[in-house]
């Protein structure tokens, strides 16, 4: 009797070793998919399993595909060709958002003001802000009396500038940071837009075109100025029929916080570092873009901006 209940504890206490040892094997691969993709100049896609047996397989078998595939490339002489792919693309979006209630009128742009509820919540609340449905958004911010004011661009989470561009007045949008781990959520209600520039009908005829520049070395990885971003830029001013005004002026300035001509303001929104972007800008929006007397206000002007390789000569 002794003998098996001697068999027993040693059982239970093997088994209770081995729960113990798969839980810890269970978080380390949680906090550790990750790092497989870093720094590779490809994916390996693997079908998402709960299953604690199939994640071990696939933490066995990836790296020796991984390793075989880099064997590859380096024996194809292929490595600076896949870094310099790398290097074409544009950075990965800090943010998602998923609409609750569209709103009606005009879409905020950056840089105007805005009145709007925001909530945070954290992706590991019970009561996930992302989750719930409208009626249960309502009995959650019922109480609440914060409305803020702020110019689009100005807010200290620069995820919200970015992240409520498009939005509708009495519209409401989930914002959430994509950070890994605890990700923060932000319930935005946009109770008014309180700026009357642009008006809808000038952003209307502000078209935005784009080009790879020809003179970008691709030697750092694209950066893109998102709303609410530092940035400097080079810009001509030509006439509609293509003549140039004025050449390679220089601007350095926070996106959004109007501290520009509002045309170079909103056309600087997403710019990225290997891009020249023309812009045709109806009249309403030359406030500013030239202090000449000459200068005529009203007929549409081309402006061509691009990143600034030598920001720190901006004056």
């Amino acid at each position: 009797m002794k003998r098996i209940t001697c068999w027993v504890l040693k059982i239970a206490v093997v088994v209770s070793a081995l729960f113990l040892v798969l839980r810890v094997v269970s978080v380390f691969l949680t906090e550790n998919e990750a790092r497989y993709t870093a720094d590779k100049p490809y994916s390996l896609s693997v079908e998402n399993s709960n299953s604690l047996g199939y994640r071990i397989g696939v933490s066995l078998i990836r790296p020796i595909l991984e390793a075989r595939i880099d064997q590859y490339i380096k024996d194809q002489g292929l490595e600076d060709y896949f870094k310099s792919l790398t290097l074409k693309l544009p950075p990965k979006v800090s943010f998602s958002f998923n609409d609750v209630q569209e709103g009606q009128g005009s879409s905020v742009v950056c840089g105007q003001m805005v009145t709007a509820m925001v909530v945070q919540s954290s992706a590991s609340d019970h009561e996930k802000i992302g989750t719930l449905s409208q009626t249960e958004l309502a009995d959650r911010v019922k109480n609440s009396v914060l409305h803020l004011n702020f110019q689009l661009g100005t807010h200290e989470v620069p995820a919200l500038n970015q992240g409520m561009i498009g939005m509708r007045a009495d519209g409401s949008r989930v914002v959430t940071l994509n950070n890994g781990g605890d990700a923060l959520s932000y319930y935005v209600n946009l109770t008014s837009i309180d700026s009357s520039e642009p008006s809808a009908s000038a952003l209307e005829r502000f078209m935005v075109f784009d080009k790879v520049r020809t003179d970008y070395d691709y030697k750092e990885p694209i950066t893109v100025s998102r709303c609410g971003d530092k940035v400097s830029v080079v810009y001509n001013v030509r006439d509609a029929s293509g003549n140039v005004l004025y050449e390679n002026l220089k601007a350095k300035f926070t996106v959004g916080a109007r501290q520009v001509p509002i045309a170079l303001d909103l056309a600087a929104v997403d710019l990225q570092s290997d891009s020249m972007r023309s812009v045709i800008v109806p009249p309403e929006l030359l406030a500013g873009l030239s202090m000449d007397a000459d200068f005529d206000n009203s007929t549409i002007k081309i402006l061509e901006l691009w990143m600034d390789s030598d920001p720190e000569e901006n004056t």
